[in-house]
């Protein structure tokens, strides 16, 4: 397997990485497992559209759900929506599932939600399916320059 984009990525933010293939899982829960991190610890990136061509990634602690009203808050904006397929694919390059803030064909800003940062280490898309990237918390925000915000709440499905 060719390294997942998130390697060079990381490499590049001077972000050390350790890449986990566990292949596919039915569910967050089942993957925290394979990868054997804390549960809650595994974060999922979604791309919100906060207007025409504007866009920011939300890494979501596993077991939450962004809380639309906290996230239109701390963009400061009235409407805001998760990005279409398409808008996914070109700008960061990658198709759900694999959606990771590292290797994203765009730069873009970062929001870490504030329970995922509780965590000393986080597990984040690579890049490429069923593939994880653990990284120390602490050094992914100053890396992406991520604000730490509360816009999730717990997701009782």
């Amino acid at each position: 397997m060719d390294a997942p984009p998130a390697v060079a990525a990381a490499a590049a933010l001077d972000l050390a990485v350790e890449i986990s293939d566990v292949g596919p899982s039915r569910s967050m829960e089942e993957h925290e497992a394979k990868l054997g991190v804390a549960p809650g610890s595994l974060c999922k990136t979604l791309l919100v559209r906060r207007g025409e061509g504007d866009y920011v990634f939300v890494v979501v602690s596993g077991g939450r759900k962004m809380d639309w009203k906290k996230v239109r808050d701390v963009l400061g904006v009235d409407r805001a929506s998760m990005a279409t397929r398409e808008q996914l694919l070109d700008v960061t390059g990658f198709v759900p599932g694999t959606v990771t803030v590292l290797g994203s064909a765009t730069t873009l800003p970062v929001i870490l939600d504030a329970v995922a940062a509780e965590f000393d280490r986080i597990a984040v898309g690579s890049g490429s399916p069923g593939v994880s990237a653990l990284v120390d918390t602490a050094a992914f925000v100053v890396a992406t320059a991520a604000t730490v915000e509360d816009v999730t709440v717990p997701d009782d499905r």
